[in-house]
Parts: C-alpha cells; sequence; structure tokens
C-alpha cells in the first residue's frame, strides 16, 4: 500500500529561493526575544475507543493536554505578528511539552494543546484563509486516488504579508518558532530540527477527509547508504520530518461534524490491515476535536493518524518541523 505521505509535495520554486531567503534574513534581525506563561498541565483519558477533548484529568495519560489562555489581540502590522508568534511559542513548548513529545513512547508523543491561540485571533486567522480559499491561492495536491480530499497552500510569513494577512503570519511564525523552542529542549540524541514551510489546508466539508497515514517515509533508504535520506529533494523533505505540529482555525466545532482528528495507537501498518478487513471494533485512538485554536503535537516517524470526514468547512495550519541537512548539523 502506498502512504499519502510517500506522495510529493509542492514546493516553492528555485527561482524565488533567494528572494525568499532575503526576506527571511531581514525579517531574522529584527526579531524580539521570548517571554514565558505560565499555564495549567491536564492529562486526558487513553485506552480502547475514543477520547475527545477536553479530556480527563489522568496520570495514566500517554499524552498532554493543556487548557491555555492564548495569545488573542487583533493583529494589523506583520512584523508585530511574527515577534508574537515567536514570543508565543517559546512560552508554549516548555520543558513539560518536550518532554512528552520526545519521550513518550505511545501515540507518537502526542501533545494537544487547547486554546493555544484565542478565539478572536482564530476567528482573524479563519477569515484571512477564506479570502485566500476564494481568492484561488488554494488548489488540490492530486492525492485523491490516495484518499486525500483537501486544498492546500503554502507559504511563510512574508507571503502571509503580501496577501495581507498577519494572522497567517502570526500562526506560521508561532510554528516555526515552536521548531526552535523544541530543538533547544529536544533529548539526547534527537536530529537538529529546523522549519519547513507552512501549508494551509482546506477540507470543504461534504465527507472530505484523509484517509490513515504517517506523515514521514524512508523511500526504502538505509540508513547508513550516504547520508541516510533519498536524493529526490521532495521526497527528501518528507523523509526528514521529524516532529508536525498543526493549528486548528476553527473558532468552534460540534463533534457531529465530523472531522476529528484520529491518533491511533497502533502501527500504521496493523491499522490499515484492521480496515482492510472492515474491522468495525473501537480500536486503540484518541480523537482530537479541530476547535478552539487547539495546537497538536507529535513524532512524524511515529503516529499512524487520519482525517475523519467532515461536513463542514475546516481549515487547519500546519508545519513539519525537519531534520537539518547533514551538512548543517
Amino acid at each position: 500500500r502506498t502512504s499519502a505521505a510517500m506522495l510529493p509535495i509542492r514546493r516553492p520554486s528555485a527561482a524565488a529561493e533567494p528572494a525568499r531567503e532575503s526576506r527571511h534574513a531581514s525579517l531574522a534581525a529584527r526579531l524580539c526575544g521570548a517571554g514565558a506563561a505560565a499555564v495549567c498541565l491536564l492529562g486526558c483519558r487513553s485506552g480502547a475507543g475514543a477520547s475527545r477533548l477536553p479530556f480527563m484529568s489522568t496520570v495514566t495519560a500517554p499524552h498532554v493536554a493543556r487548557a491555555l489562555e492564548g495569545f488573542d489581540a487583533p493583529l494589523t502590522n506583520t512584523l508585530a505578528a511574527v515577534q508574537e508568534g515567536r514570543r508565543r511559542a517559546q512560552a508554549l513548548a516548555d520543558d513539560r511539552v518536550a518532554e512528552a513529545l520526545y519521550q513518550t513512547e505511545r501515540y507518537g508523543g502526542l501533545v494537544a494543546l487547547r486554546g493555544a491561540v484565542g478565539p478572536g485571533l482564530v476567528g482573524q486567522m479563519r477569515r484571512e484563509a477564506e479570502q485566500w480559499r476564494r481568492g484561488g491561492h488554494m488548489c488540490s495536491d492530486g492525492q485523491e486516488d490516495v484518499g486525500r480530499f483537501d486544498t492546500t497552500c503554502t507559504f511563510d510569513a512574508w507571503d502571509a504579508d503580501e496577501r495581507a494577512a498577519p494572522g497567517l503570519a502570526y500562526g506560521v511564525a508561532l510554528l516555526g518558532g515552536l521548531c526552535a523552542a523544541l530543538n533547544a529542549r529536544r533529548s539526547w540524541g534527537a536530529p537538529v530540527l529546523e522549519p519547513g514551510v507552512g501549508q494551509l489546508a482546506c477540507y470543504d466539508g461534504h465527507g472530505s477527509h484523509y484517509v490513515v497515514h504517517k506523515d514521514h517515509s524512508d523511500f526504502g533508504v538505509l540508513p547508513f547508504f550516504g547520508d541516510g535520506l533519498p536524493s529526490d529533494p521532495q521526497q527528501r523533505v518528507v523523509a526528514r520530518r521529524r516532529v508536525t505540529a498543526i493549528l486548528y482555525l476553527q473558532e468552534k466545532w460540534d463533534a457531529q461534524w465530523g472531522g476529528a482528528f484520529r491518533a491511533h495507537g497502533a502501527p500504521l501498518h496493523e491499522v490499515m490491515e484492521q480496515q482492510a478487513r472492515g474491522d468495525k471494533r473501537a480500536g486503540d485512538y484518541v480523537d482530537v476535536l479541530p476547535d478552539c485554536g487547539t495546537l497538536v503535537l507529535f513524532r512524524s516517524t511515529d503516529l499512524a493518524h487520519e482525517v475523519l470526514p467532515t461536513t463542514q468547512r475546516r481549515f487547519a495550519l500546519s508545519m513539519w518541523c525537519l531534520q537539518a541537512e547533514p551538512h548543517a548539523q
């Protein structure tokens, strides 16, 4: 079987890279330092069957859920948005989150942070995403034959600035800042991380979904062969994925609408075999509803997951924290 993670992803053209890097350098030179915030640590219910946010508190939780008071001020300036996003990332990705992500074996170290962005700012980001959708900036990746039914676009903070979307600039800066914060707290032996580009995805209702998959594939390249990564540039990016970060852009969400992020406790091949048999028994999984500015983190290499069919339009902003290229480590 072919995982959707094995398919090529769209990247900026080579001609656009020098200008993009120049803009990044100009922005990075003006960024402010990080702040800190106190938050409450909660657990979640585990075991056979579904578990939805808000989670029940228990000491046996395989992953972390936290109720937060997210940054919620309206944003009108890209530079201020990027500064605030990176400061907020340092507060979110603290030692407890890093420990859960790197040290928890089950569910790929799944961490769910509900309220990572406040409802007012989530509303602004959602409106900007809707404008991009209506403006034709989002398109299908052509992966319907392998079970992916959404439209996407990739961008960075300055792309968002050019399209008058400071809220989305904040979001992509937040996710990029999480990569930096997790990199500083990575466990011994874990690879150095660097942020990828942001990806805005829209599932437009009507049962649209994404079948069970993993975000990473090594494409059969042996770890001791060369640098252990594929030579194809697009496959190489997928093989470098180590941490997935997803921010949901719904102010509210009814569980009856579907569209939950489902994390499976079993390996991908076992889940696919069970589904191929038509086994409808409750498995070992956790559902996270895509609401309330919820932020989800997990190890891209380990977690089998899917997006359940949704009857309503559903936006998510994602970024993969990539293993740094060998020459950069």
